[in-house]
């Protein structure tokens, strides 16, 4: 027969199978990573690049403490990577033979290179200064280009990515999780969807102290943390004329410029050195870095001491524990963080202790060793107190005929603590 306390423990054992706890991480690090999530199109290489120019404005240390950069690559949606460039192509060679009817420049395809990855004037926009049909020639490519974009990212926001690029993420978030990395996270275009799903992951592990994000032109209808999107961004522009009213509203306006026509590119807009967008990024991603910090690892400390059946080396031992918040969710985990010990009080001249004291509270089991029981010093708060107030008492114990102080060394790691 199952009985209530049978049924009730395989209840709890049966729901722990299926209970996924965040792992623990380790004591946080003088140190940050910088992970970015790339846009549209781009690929590893491009990716690495993207990292690589946020450092540039961030630089390698942030508040005298190293910075790491690192991309956290994701996939173009499945077809678009060939197909979508294969169609811009085709109106690329389609403008340019109706330009030149010998059908010559339709062929020189390092024009068409260097007008899809050039920050500078290219061939083709100092054609377009004296020969008009040149100029429908750039508007028509870009067109084909901000067109794909936009489909890509629609496409993305009803389509969620795979779950390949979600475990690679998770795993190496994971991993700089249990190094104790402090970590800012970065995301461009489709890149804050992969970022949104990758934070949602951290944060249970490591808290809001070490894990922070930024958008650089959101795709993504919910944010989690700051942003800057342009104004002069035709994909997020034409995702609202699209219908999906949910991105974030504009808040950067510059001016157009032919460096990058779509106005959605990290390095050709948002980190264009000539536009304002490049000093935005950096504020914002400072700003959130400045909430990173290792915070104090231990919420309160519990003094436990012990009484021996005979006087003993373990009576004099006192050990002190920490109780920290191990994840997100405020479940404490507690561990020895220093010993300390007592003093033997001389006996006087008849042979009794000289003091009175008693600083025995609650016994506490769960830590007895050697034969001698443990408890809790002073008052009935479990042994739970504040460094400080430890600091100030004196506890005596006339069974023992032992004293405590709280030594100096032992405060001030303890201090370090807190």
């Amino acid at each position: 027969m199952i009985t209530k306390k049978l049924f009730q423990f395989i209840l709890i054992a049966i729901v722990a199978l299926f209970i996924q706890v965040p792992t623990q991480a380790a004591t946080c690090n003088k140190s940050y990573t910088l992970g970015f999530f790339n846009g549209v199109w781009n690929t590893f290489g491009e990716a690495s690049e993207g990292a690589s120019k946020l450092k540039d404005i961030i630089g390698p240390t942030y508040n005298n403490e190293p910075v790491k950069y690192e991309p956290f690559y994701n996939h173009t949606a499945p077809g678009y990577d060939v197909l979508g460039l294969q169609d811009v192509a085709e109106t690329f060679i389609q403008r340019a033979n109706e330009i030149d009817k010998s059908g010559q420049m339709g062929k020189r395809f390092e024009y068409f290179w260097e007008f899809l990855g050039s920050s500078e004037p290219t061939f083709l926009d100092k054609l377009s200064e004296f020969l008009p049909n040149a100029a429908s020639l750039f508007d028509s490519v870009y067109t084909a280009i901000t067109t794909k974009l936009v489909s890509i990212v629609s496409l993305f926001l009803s389509n969620p990515p795979t779950e390949a690029d979600y475990a690679a993420h998770n795993a190496r978030l994971d991993a700089l999780a249990t190094d104790g990395e402090k970590m800012m996270l970065v995301g461009h275009s489709q890149g804050n969807l992969f970022m949104n799903h990758a934070y949602d992951h951290i944060l249970p592990v490591v808290t809001k102290d070490r894990v922070v994000a930024a958008h650089i032109a959101p795709a993504s209808p919910t944010l989690r943390g700051d942003y800057v999107l342009a104004n002069i961004d035709t994909v997020i522009n034409l995702l609202r004329v699209q219908g999906i009213t949910s991105v974030p509203a504009n808040n950067l306006s510059l001016a157009f410029s032919k460096a990058d026509v779509s106005g959605h590119t990290l390095i050709g807009t948002y980190l264009d050195g000539t536009r304002d967008g490049r000093g935005r990024v950096k504020t914002m991603i400072e700003g959130e870095m400045q909430k990173l910090k290792c915070s104090s690892q231990y919420k309160h400390f519990r003094w436990i001491g012990y009484l021996c059946p005979s006087k003993s080396d373990t009576d004099l031992e006192v050990g002190v524990y920490g109780s920290k918040v191990i994840n997100a969710y405020g479940v404490t985990q507690e561990e020895l963080v220093a010993s300390d010990s007592k003093i033997r009080v001389p006996l006087n001249a008849q042979g009794e202790c000289p003091i009175q004291g008693w600083d025995y509270r609650t016994q506490v089991s769960s830590y007895d060793k050697n034969g001698c029981m443990a408890y809790t010093f002073d008052d009935t708060s479990g042994g739970i107190h504040t460094l400080d107030y430890i600091a100030g008492q004196t506890y005596e114990n006339a069974a023992s005929c032992t004293q405590y102080k709280l030594s100096t060394g032992v405060y001030s790691t303890l201090k370090a603590l807190e």
